[in-house]
């Protein structure tokens, strides 16, 4: 059995999938703190790279939906919806201390179980911005590494799957969706970036080392 797949992602979530044989069954686990769920799918050949794995096809990875069981897995362990008192700050309500928002964590993992691999960038980017959030609130400078973080992110999600960069975008619209969230986004981005130079390349691997 060759493990093809494995990702720590926020809060304890663990993604794995094992290939047993010639990628004729696959056994995925999801794994949220004390609970498991496992689904052995018959023939199934999703071989998505949750961590910065070298493309074997001229595919994108993920391109082959999981068993449903995975969405009901996903949410087994998720913090509550906060509803609209998850809009009534700027850093809204992470109760289970994730560093993600309650709503914007949610999202992730419920609607991403087609693409796991997008999972641990999405996280981060999320994260991320909720760190400098944080840091506005308090009259403080972006986190270091921001720029570098969030642009190296938008190059790790075009790399591991065609809808990646769309994918990252509507979750961005999801963090930022109140008038003070916005206006927050654009003053952090607008003192984070200052003079600072980002280089205009190609996607690769590399860009899904920091995860």
């Amino acid at each position: 059995m060759v493990v093809d797949e494995q990702a720590l992602v926020p809060d304890g979530w663990l993604v794995e999938q094992q290939t047993v044989g010639r990628g004729k069954k696959s056994i995925i686990h999801i794994a949220a703190k004390n609970h498991v769920c496992a689904k052995l799918a018959e023939n199934t050949s999703h071989t998505g790279h949750a961590r910065a794995g070298e493309r074997t096809t001229g595919k994108s990875p993920g391109d082959e939906p999981l068993h449903p069981l995975l969405t009901r897995c996903a949410g087994a362990n998720l913090p509550p919806d906060p509803g609209p008192a998850g809009k009534a700050t700027l850093v809204g309500i992470d109760s289970d201390g994730s560093g993600v928002r309650d709503d914007v964590q949610r999202y992730i993992l419920l609607e991403h179980t087609d693409k796991l691999e997008l999972i641990p960038p999405l996280m981060l980017h999320a994260a991320t911005i909720q760190e400098a959030f944080q840091a506005f609130e308090l009259g403080d400078p972006p986190p270091a590494g921001y720029v570098e973080i969030v642009t190296a992110n938008v190059r790790c999600v075009a790399y591991l799957s065609s809808d990646g960069v769309e994918r990252l975008l509507r979750l961005t619209d999801l963090i930022m969706n109140t008038p003070q969230r916005w206006a927050a986004k654009l003053s952090v981005d607008k003192q984070a970036v200052g003079g600072t130079s980002i280089p205009v390349r190609g996607n690769g691997v590399s860009d899904c080392s920091h995860i």
